[in-house]
């Protein structure tokens, strides 16, 4: 996904895909977002789902439970 924002190629397929994915009712998740200037392109072609290094770097698995984990501050009563 390295700037996509710069790339018109990169951008007219991803922006096809997205099209796609909505269009079929489906969920699609862009990967490997990297900058702000990504996201904010992805978000105008309508991405919901996104990932990659500018969120977090791969996780191990005790890594990933702490980083969706709520804050401990907050009680959640079920």
């Amino acid at each position: 996904m390295t700037e996509l924002h710069l790339k018109p190629a990169s951008y007219k397929i991803v922006k096809s895909l997205l099209t796609l994915s909505q269009e079929m009712g489906l969920d699609c998740v862009v990967e490997g977002v990297e900058s702000e200037e990504e996201l904010t392109t992805l978000i105008a072609l309508g991405a919901t789902n996104v990932q990659g290094y500018l969120f977090a770097p791969p996780l191990d698995i005790a890594g990933a439970k702490a980083f969706v984990a709520p804050p401990s501050r907050i009680r959640i009563f079920a």
